[in-house]
């Protein structure tokens, strides 16, 4: 192959590898997120949570040094952003399933 098509397919590769994979695990996380809101039946403000109740805190430094990246508490922000996750007064969280709906997300989540 000449090296001009090499180069041009690493620079695919490397375009698919920085932009593609991370949407695509985002994704993952944001189905996982919303499986964890629905596990604890935080789906209202009666039943609203804290993010350590939740277990989506982020991990320290130190951990995520050794581990993969953990691409879920992006997707929580994301989540929050975008109105499906509410905050109380009180800093609890919650899945508002009617925002959920009416965003658009739940067709690229499966629902459970």
């Amino acid at each position: 192959m000449p090296p001009t098509v090499t180069l041009i397919l690493l620079m695919v590769i490397l375009l698919v590898l920085v932009f593609v994979i991370p949407i695509i695990r985002i994704r993952s996380a944001m189905k996982a997120v919303i499986g964890i809101f629905r596990k604890n039946n935080a789906t209202s403000i009666e039943n609203a949570r804290t993010q350590e109740e939740l277990r989506l805190n982020p991990k320290p430094l130190w951990e995520r040094l050794f581990t993969i990246r953990d691409f879920k508490p992006q997707a929580l922000r994301m989540l929050i952003d975008s109105k499906v996750v509410q905050v109380t007064e009180e800093g609890k969280l919650y899945l508002s399933e009617e925002s959920l709906a009416a965003s658009g997300l739940d067709r690229f989540i499966n629902r459970h």
